[in-house]
């Protein structure tokens, strides 16, 4: 399934199912996690302003995994999102001087309502995973760009052939207008 969350940037990638089952999750664990996440972004607020974005990101996440994010222990889904959250947002290594070096480990703790041990523990282990979903997501945009090109090509071929017949038939048809008025003559 093809999702995009904002904090992964503007691409689309192939996610985990949205959590649409609940009744693993209790109305209490929800408002907890709720409440955690506002008071750890209250404290980082009024350190800094770095993080205006940060309850943008809950609430997607929380609209997509809740279950995931509400639950004390960290599922794979979650560890996985966390992983591809921290590499997506790291700057390409071409730029030479980025206008921002991605999520940090804090930005993430307060995002996902973890601890910096548990960020840092998701991934680590879900390195590979992360990086070869990004590397496909990569591939596959590579490839709809090079198909895109080379559908123009052959449609401006097309067109240039098209114009080229429409030319010579024009031409044959003054050509024949010309001798029947050089025989009326």
């Amino acid at each position: 399934m093809k999702i995009q969350l904002d904090i992964l940037g503007s691409r689309t990638y192939d996610l985990p199912p949205i959590e649409r089952e609940f009744s693993e999750l209790s109305v209490q664990e929800f408002m907890d996690r709720v409440q955690e996440f506002w008071h750890r972004y209250e404290k980082t607020s009024q350190l800094n302003d770095e993080n205006e974005f940060a309850p943008m990101y809950f609430m997607q996440l929380l609209a997509y995994y809740p279950v995931s994010l509400c639950k004390r222990g960290m599922s794979d889904t979650l560890k996985l999102l966390i992983a591809m959250s921290y590499y997506c947002s790291k700057p390409e290594e071409h730029e030479k001087e980025p206008i921002w070096n991605g999520f940090s480990y804090e930005d993430l703790s307060l995002i996902f309502v973890r601890s910096k041990a548990s960020i840092h523990a998701a991934i680590r282990d879900n390195t590979v995973k992360a990086k070869d979903l990004l590397i496909t997501n990569d591939l596959r945009k590579e490839a709809r760009e090079i198909a895109l090109s080379r559908m123009i090509e052959e449609e401006k071929a097309k067109l240039r052939e098209e114009n080229e017949q429409m030319l010579k038939q024009m031409a044959k048809q003054t050509n024949e207008r010309a001798l029947t008025l050089e025989e009326g003559i």
